[in-house]
């Protein structure tokens, strides 16, 4: 989860996106992913590997460096995504392949799309809800928008999404400290 000092940043260009161009707002708070979303069945086992790895994990710091594009292949028409950009370092990259290894170790099929090497570490702005002309639009007006920054991360969340019959909602299950047991914790 990113800082309350980001969060404040995000949200106002987020809401200036959406009211100027369409685009939707997200309905989780302002993060950085370190994996796409996959199925679960075991939500107890889930919420126990979560729990240790933010044991394990210390806090660090992020550089949000500047809005980026991506097109989206969709039914009918192509859409798009507004994102920043979160620079890749060493230790940023090491908690990817690592909650990857962890996962794949304890449940089956825990691959989802852009895991690995290729993944790219990002914030997202808005997704998939308009004509990615929109989005290219936006991208043309506000890529100058957002200054890079330093963001302190010292929660992490695990998230639930359920996409049953294409009605995608999303909500925060879980919210943890980095680094330390977690006092609230079962």
């Amino acid at each position: 989860m990113v800082d309350y000092h980001t969060h404040n940043a995000v949200r106002p260009l987020a809401v200036a996106l959406d009211r100027e161009h369409h685009l939707g707002l997200q309905m989780l708070p302002p993060h950085v992913s370190l994996k796409m979303a996959i199925p679960v069945m075991d939500m107890a086992a889930m919420d126990a590997c979560f729990t240790a790895f933010a044991r394990s994990v210390p806090p660090l710091t992020l550089t949000l460096t500047a809005l980026g594009l991506w097109s989206i292949p969709a039914p009918g028409d192509e859409t798009g995504a507004l994102y920043i950009n979160v620079a890749e370092d060493a230790p940023l990259r090491a908690m990817h392949d690592r909650l990857n290894r962890e996962l794949a170790a304890r449940f089956d099929d825990m691959q989802a799309p852009f895991d690995g090497p290729e993944f790219h570490f990002h914030l997202t702005l808005a997704q998939g809800n308009a004509p990615f002309a929109c989005y290219q639009q936006a991208y043309a007006q506000h890529k100058n928008a957002w200054q890079p920054r330093q963001c302190a991360v010292t929660q992490i969340a695990l998230f639930y999404i359920n996409d049953a019959e294409g009605t995608f909602q999303a909500t925060t299950l879980k919210l943890l400290p980095l680094g330390q047991a977690p006092q609230d914790a079962p």
